[in-house]
């Protein structure tokens, strides 16, 4: 059987606002050579039919019988994929339909390993709400202090790579942080090439794993991935690479001892809250954080956002 050029994993879980577009996307590639792996985790909307609906031979489905969670799913999709390259696009995210075409042409200049783009950041309605990339292209030679100039999904990697760093840790599951864990261990063998152009758009949606506190892991999430960069960059390993459960777990208590952290996470979800008009879970949340810390300046301007937010409805 031939290989297609590049696999697309798609994870799906209730994903029928929005997956029609991403769909759309795929078929409207300027590369034409793919595969899209759609992996679905046990939706109970439609979107499993959505998928099926679309008549093309290179959209390979997989129905989870039992809910995996996203980290196990996506590792299942990737296990799936016969590409030379392999890349993602979340259910409710865009393509431009030239990102594959540039990818694979930047790769096979370059000869690297790994490329990742540009970024928009959409609202629910799909309206762009800003943009996040370097100025020009950029070899990001390892990770640094500051954020990559990319969002995860967007990266573009070989079999190689994947063979070598091995699949998402499941220690992320029901938060988030895989994927910057697995990019930053990706990045100490390999350079990322970043295009500047926004190939990729994230669309910040109520579902998305980062904008809703579904899960009390989130909370340590931040915490803990900064801990861990920090331990490579003095170490060159951490405790999750070690396997050293307790010691990861003497973290995350630290971390949750912390009132000043605790306060700050809970005023930052309720952020989030309010920008996607769920005031009721913003007020909840923000009670959560006046609570530990009442007189915080950054808590008084999410409580300002709130009543901003409310008296426009």
């Amino acid at each position: 059987m031939r290989h297609p050029l590049v696999s697309i994993m798609m994870c799906t879980y209730n994903g029928a606002d929005f997956i029609d577009d991403a769909l759309d996307d795929v078929l409207a590639q300027t590369c034409i050579d793919w595969e899209l792996v759609v992996s679905d985790d046990g939706s109970g909307d439609d979107t499993v039919d959505r998928v099926r609906a679309r008549a093309d031979p290179r959209i390979r489905l997989v129905v989870q019988r039992r809910n995996l969670g996203y980290v196990a799913n996506k590792n299942f999709a990737f296990a799936l994929a016969r590409g030379s390259w392999l890349t993602q696009l979340d259910q409710d995210d865009r393509s431009a339909p030239d990102r594959l075409e540039r990818q694979v042409a930047a790769l096979e200049r370059t000869g690297l390993e790994i490329c990742a783009t540009g970024y928009r950041r959409l609202g629910l309605d799909g309206a762009p709400r800003g943009e996040v990339g370097p100025m020009s292209e950029t070899v990001v030679s390892a990770k640094g202090g500051g954020d990559y100039p990319f969002w995860f999904p967007s990266i573009m990697a070989s079999r190689e790579v994947h063979g070598a760093i091995g699949e998402f840790p499941l220690y992320f599951a029901g938060a988030f942080g895989d994927d910057l864990y697995w990019t930053m261990k990706a990045n100490a063998r390999y350079p990322i090439l970043c295009l500047p152009q926004p190939l990729y758009s994230y669309r910040e949606s109520p579902g998305s794993i980062t904008s809703t506190l579904d899960d009390p892991r989130k909370l340590v999430m931040d915490g803990m991935l900064r801990h861990l960069v920090e331990q490579r960059f003095a170490t060159g390993s951490d405790d999750l690479e070690r396997g050293d459960l307790d010691a990861l777990v003497a973290t995350e208590q630290r971390i949750l001892a912390d009132p000043y952290y605790l306060a700050e996470q809970y005023r930052t979800y309720a952020a989030r809250s309010i920008d996607q008009g769920r005031l009721a879970e913003a007020r909840r949340l923000m009670g959560k954080a006046m609570a530990i810390r009442p007189w915080s300046f950054s808590l008084l301007r999410t409580a300002a956002y709130y009543l901003r937010a409310a008296l426009s409805r």
